[in-house]
């Protein structure tokens, strides 16, 4: 039995995440975690790169690096805002740093994690930061 294109339900599209690192393993790594759990992944190496090519018009989850070369993720964060993208934003960090953790949740980060870090809970926190509905409600 074949569906007719109007019978067929529409497909919710897969969440997104855009995951900003300069470490290539780390990306790979974090590639594979939300590939598996059914997201949308695009890598980016660099918070230049980042801005040069990414779609930030279209929800999604920026994952950021706290300390790259050249931009910082929080640099990256703040130059965002500044521009008025209010994408969620999820921290990753190698070493606690809790005047980073502090300043980036005033600036409207809804995450600040530690590496390493469950895969479970990275990816439950980011369904978390995607399906907040005032965070949706803004955006739109």
């Amino acid at each position: 039995m074949s569906l007719s294109a109007s019978s067929r339900t529409p497909r919710t599209p897969a969440p997104r995440v855009l995951v900003v690192d300069d470490d290539g393993l780390m990306r790979s790594l974090l590639e594979t975690v939300f590939t598996t759990a059914g997201f949308e992944v695009q890598l980016f190496a660099s918070g230049t790169e980042l801005l040069a090519h990414a779609e930030l018009r279209t929800w999604a989850l920026l994952l950021l690096d706290v300390k790259m070369p050249g931009m910082s993720g929080p640099e990256l964060h703040r130059l965002l805002r500044e521009r008025g993208c209010e994408l969620p934003v999820i921290f990753l960090t190698g070493a606690s740093d809790i005047s980073i953790a502090v300043t980036a949740m005033h600036q409207g980060a809804v995450d600040f994690i530690e590496k390493p870090f469950s895969a479970q809970a990275l990816v439950e926190r980011a369904h978390k930061a995607l399906a907040d509905p005032k965070r949706q409600m803004q955006w739109r």
